[in-house]
């Protein structure tokens, strides 16, 4: 992509933003100095935008030449608004001493350049091309946002809709430049907070600089990731609702309240800004009459529910579930299952074993459990607990205290980022209470400034970031001297993308067992192994087959008197964690199966979806409870017409071991009959590979990406013929595969 569109989608975006935000302010009379006109409005703008932008891809018109004739509307906004925005009051910089304001100028430029570096270099962050941009580049290929069933997709877009409005003009980088953006912003809103609230001797430099040179927010800050993104928002909301408490006013309400609502849409973890801000909110209303606090609350819930709620109802139309890809449990859906979302949960709250005990020594200095940490200057985020004692702090604490409880949940210190700027202007107004605090600040800053430059931190190596590090790429890189696709080869997940995109017809899906391929770089769909329920079957029709040839297939038989059936019916009454799969049943009469009828009405509880894979004579596939055992589940066949059954054989896909399962038949009199015997025996090994692909095949998958690196991925590749699989292309890492 030439550097040119490049800077133009990432211009139009942030130029329309801000357009946005400073007309919000002016229509609200929101009274605020120039620069809190500025770095607040472009917040207030981004929450605008991003809901315009997802009302433009919901209505299928998300093309290039509507998003530059926004952007063209707003420049002619921004300039009608100049006259207004002249007659703002100028921010008071003098209350700042000198030093620090040369030292935040110095940082926040020299950082400045070294972040935009990196964000104008091509895009190859892993999350950013898997998800963040993978259905952005799907939806701006549709010029619109249709239904991907996917786990990610699923999850509100309030970021990547404005990835969308930069993408649509300069692809990756100008998405990555718009998330640049609010890290340039966020020191600026904390400095603006520090002079408008009185912290003494530049303490909210302090604070600024250790959070804006903090490598892992410098490096999440400059790709397309939301991390920053939300870190600016909540403290934008915070801001707002701080002046708010002092002066009063329903616009500062009303913005504090649609920007805690916006960080839902970036995060489901900006969840608890809604709840901080509307507790806040209602406690700071607790003595006015019981009209104004109606009034109060009826303003606010309508501003909290502005952005989120449409995400809300597409999740509702489309997944059956509002909050998808969680609360499945209350939303049962065939979209999702319900153990993987437990075990994706599981998965956050204990990161690779790590333990509270651990977290210390892994958030600051560093160790072996966490992709990433935050460097030893955090060592000093316990001194914001002696903020208690100040008024100022102490908001700042309950809301870093409110807002960061999602820790408990993920471990990552990425996770950290949006709560980082609270904690440490906690901490920088403590500090700000010592005696000659001035110098010893300006030193911490400075250290921090020097030691988290790229050279430093790989000299030193006590900073971890989740990808490509700063050093990784050039200027020669970044301004497109060297061909993109040139530097983008060295990463084999792009390579299979683009190979993909060139081979592989379009309105193809791919089913990637292992991942291989960056979706944000091929407009055909990359159905990963575990982001859906669709995903799992699939990725389970290789695991639960793979050792076919060898393993025996335990079968049950289960014996009736001869009986006139208009149901068959199988319990369950184990209570274990193990889930409950059946490959087979067969219905018997005489000893031998009936014939399968599609006129049979098949159920199952849970996951009655896929009760069909239970009835459909193949061996490959197996209906599976997803959830663990509990007595109260059961899988049911109803005959179209009572037809004599005295046996029935069930093919297990837990065997003799786990289940405890309860065969019943009712019979025309509406009498539930039981076995008079069942026994269990061990049939010869059946080669079910090549029927699994075929099941695959069915669903209309034709290609399947398998990777070396993925867990069997070497065995799986091993022996294609035996899968019935036909090799299209490979690259150093990763083979398609396409289903004969």
């Amino acid at each position: 992509m030439p550097i040119h569109y490049i800077l133009l989608g990432s211009f139009a975006c942030a130029v329309t933003c801000l357009g946005a935000g400073l007309l919000a302010v002016r229509v609200s009379h929101i009274v605020l100095t120039k620069l809190e006109c500025i770095c607040l409005g472009y917040s207030l703008g981004c929450a605008i935008v991003s809901t315009v932008t997802l009302g433009i891809a919901l209505l299928s018109i998300a093309r290039k030449g509507i998003f530059l004739g926004i952007a063209l509307v707003t420049m002619v906004i921004v300039w009608r608004l100049l006259p207004w925005f002249q007659n703002l009051e100028t921010t008071r910089l003098r209350t700042i001493p000198i030093v620090f304001q040369l030292l935040f100028l110095g940082t926040w430029i020299v950082y400045g350049i070294l972040y935009f570096k990196h964000a104008l270099a091509p895009e190859m962050s892993p999350d950013a091309v898997t998800y963040h941009l993978g259905f952005v580049n799907l939806w701006n290929h549709a010029h619109g946002m249709s239904r991907v069933i996917d786990m990610y997709a699923a999850m509100p877009q309030g970021m990547e809709m404005l990835f969308l409005f930069a993408f649509s003009i300069g692809r990756h980088s100008a998405a990555s430049l718009v998330h640049f953006s609010f890290l340039m912003l966020l020191p600026m809103l904390m400095v603006l907070y520090g002079i408008r609230f009185g912290f003494r001797h530049g303490a909210a430099v302090l604070a600024g600089i250790i959070v804006f040179v903090t490598p892992l927010v410098g490096w999440d800050g400059s790709v397309a990731y939301n991390d920053v993104a939300l870190a600016a928002v909540v403290f934008a909301a915070i801001y707002f609702l701080q002046i708010w408490r002092y002066t009063g006013g329903t616009s500062y309400l009303l913005a504090s309240s649609l920007l805690a609502g916006y960080c839902f849409t970036i995060k489901y973890t900006g969840l608890l800004a809604i709840l901080f801000v509307a507790a806040a909110i209602g406690w700071q209303s607790r003595r006015k009459t019981d009209r104004v606090k109606v009034g109060t609350l009826a303003i606010v819930f309508v501003a909290l529910a502005l952005t989120p709620l449409p995400y809300l109802v597409r999740n509702w139309l489309w997944f059956q579930n509002p909050i998808a890809f969680f609360g499945n449990s209350a939303f049962p859906n065939p979209y999702f299952h319900i153990s993987f979302e437990s075990a994706y949960i599981q998965g956050q709250a204990h990161l690779n074993g790590v333990t509270w005990r651990d977290l210390p020594r892994e958030l600051t200095l560093g160790a072996t459990k966490l992709p990433d940490n935050l460097g030893p200057v955090y060592l000093l985020a316990p001194l914001a607990l002696i903020g208690v004692f100040w008024r100022q702090s102490r908001f700042l604490l309950a809301a870093a205290l409110a807002i960061g409880a999602t820790y408990v949940a993920q471990k990552s210190a990425r996770f950290l980022i949006p709560v980082l700027p609270l904690v440490m202007m906690a901490v920088a107004f403590v500090c700000s209470r010592l005696a000659h605090s001035g110098w010893i600040m300006a030193l911490i800053a400075a250290a921090q400034a020097i030691l988290s430059w790229p050279s430093m931190v790989e000299r030193i190596r006590f900073v971890n970031i989740p990808g490509p590090s700063f050093t990784s790429t050039s200027w020669r890189v970044a301004l497109r001297k060297e061909p993109e696709e040139q530097y983008l080869a060295q990463f084999d997940d792009y390579s299979m993308a683009r190979l993909i995109e060139s081979c592989i017809p379009e309105g193809q899906a791919i089913f990637a067992l292992s991942g291989g391929a960056a979706q944000s770089y091929t407009t055909r769909f990359i159905l990963d192994s575990y982001h859906s329920a669709l995903a799992e079957k699939a990725a389970d029709l290789f695991y639960s087959n793979e050792s076919s040839p060898t393993d025996v297939r335990w079968r049950w038989r289960v014996l009736f008197p001869k009986t006139l059936a208009r149901e068959v019916r199988i319990s369950q009454t184990a209570r274990k964690s193990a889930g409950w799969s059946i490959k087979e049943i067969e219905l018997l009469q005489q000893g031998k199966a009936l014939p399968l009828s599609q006129q049979w009405s098949r159920h199952a509880v849970p996951n009655p979806w896929d009760a069909g894979l239970a009835f459909d004579g193949s061996e490959a596939t197996r209906w599976q409870s997803w959830e663990p055992l509990r007595p109260d589940m059961e899988i049911r066949v109803r005959l179209n017409t009572a037809q004599y059954v005295d046996g029935l054989e069930i093919l297990s896909g837990n065997g003799p071991w786990e289940t405890n399962m309860e065969p019943r038949l009712l019979d025309e009199t509406g009498n539930w009959i039981c076995p008079t015997a069942t026994m269990w025996h061990a049939d010869p090994p059946l080669d079910s590979r090549r029927a699994a692909t075929q099941a695959l095949k069915d669903q209309g998958i034709r290609y399947v990406l398998i990777n070396a690196n993925g867990w069997h991925g070497t065995n799986f590749r091993r022996d294609p013929d035996a899968w019935g699989l036909q090799e299209v292309f490979s690259t150093r890492e990763s083979t398609l595969f396409r289903i004969e």
